[in-house]
């Protein structure tokens, strides 16, 4: 749920005697460092299902894909929630939602995550494009890749203050720019 916490996890293997190993998983909230973190949770991919999937969640998935931004755009929105500055709260945007947007709902729904209520955003533009095209060149270096079911979260700050909209430091956590704006890949 986005207007919840939203944690980054990895399993963790740990020796608990010589003999014995255990798991677990180890949870990250990534929105930490953020007051007000505006966040846009993308599905990936046209295919949602791994080759290990039954006949049945393998059909739920294309099914889908096929009625959703999934199958025309190779995403589709799966959450999203954006501080608005006018009213103080935010808005939020569920699954749902999102697999009911055409293209065009796809492309307004782009326009209302990047809306502060007040103003669209476009100083974030071009840190989110470097931040995505830092990642397509480091997919594309890859003998090969298979992700099914991949979300990429896009999070930036909601609550603009004046010295960061300069370029200067926002909050003191961190510089105006492509470091501003996080990206998370996780399956």
């Amino acid at each position: 749920m986005l207007c919840g916490l939203l944690v980054r996890y990895q399993a963790l293997s740990v020796n608990v005697s010589e003999t014995e190993e255990e798991e677990f998983l180890l949870l990250e909230n990534v929105v930490h460092h953020f007051s007000y973190p505006c966040i846009l949770d993308l599905k990936m991919g046209t295919r949602q299902h791994g080759d290990d999937a039954s006949e049945e969640k393998a059909a739920r998935q294309m099914k889908k894909c096929e009625q959703s931004t999934s199958a025309s755009l190779g995403v589709r929105v799966c959450g999203m929630q954006v501080y608005q500055l006018n009213t103080g709260h935010y808005l939020c945007r569920n699954k749902y939602y999102g697999r009911g947007l055409s293209s065009d709902g796809f492309r307004q729904a782009l326009q209302q995550y990047m809306h502060n209520g007040r103003v669209l955003r476009r100083d974030l533009l071009e840190p989110i494009l470097h931040k995505l095209r830092s990642l397509k060149a480091v997919l594309e270096s890859q003998a090969s890749y298979r992700f099914y079911s991949s979300s990429l979260l896009i999070i930036y700050e909601g609550k603009v203050s004046a010295a960061s909209a300069r370029g200067r430091v926002n909050n003191g956590l961190f510089e105006y720019g492509a470091d501003a704006v996080p990206l998370v890949l996780g399956t």
